[in-house]
């Protein structure tokens, strides 16, 4: 991977942030793309928290020991913010090779207690999140044809 330039979503935390540290260690170039918002709303006792602007900021600082790392503002539910990351990868590193969809959201609690906008929140995140990031870097992806 060294050389390559990997934009990895939900970036800031969690699997995104063993990722992104993974490419950065193997010499990849990574832009950490996430949300720096709480969920309002969340149905049940339990709920997935979601980075904010402070765990992005961490995380880039964190990271930058690694190597040559960058970090934007996602919501991957959001298909413009989605193209802005992109744009802000193809700016700082002057191409994009690899995207990683890692940004997900989950939810749980009794089907009784779980409300229709929390499974909308989530859909919107893990399945059209993963399409629209897709479709903003696949044209970057393309010219790069490794």
């Amino acid at each position: 991977m060294s050389k390559q330039v990997v934009l990895v979503t939900g970036g800031a935390r969690g699997i995104g942030r063993g990722i992104a540290e993974a490419f950065l260690r193997s010499g990849a170039s990574v832009m950490i793309g996430d949300l720096g918002a709480a969920v309002e709303g969340q149905a049940g006792g339990w709920a997935y928290d979601l980075s904010d602007q402070q765990q992005l900021d961490k995380a880039l600082a964190e990271q930058q020991a690694l190597g040559e790392v960058r970090a934007t503002n996602l919501d991957v539910t959001d298909l413009a913010s989605c193209e802005a990351a992109v744009a802000a990868t193809l700016q700082a590193f002057g191409r994009l090779d690899v995207l990683v969809n890692n940004a997900g959201i989950v939810g749980s609690g009794p089907i009784s207690d779980f409300e229709p906008a929390e499974w909308d929140r989530i859909f919107a995140v893990n399945t059209r999140g993963i399409f629209f990031m897709t479709r903003a870097a696949l044209p970057a992806l393309k010219h790069r044809r490794l």
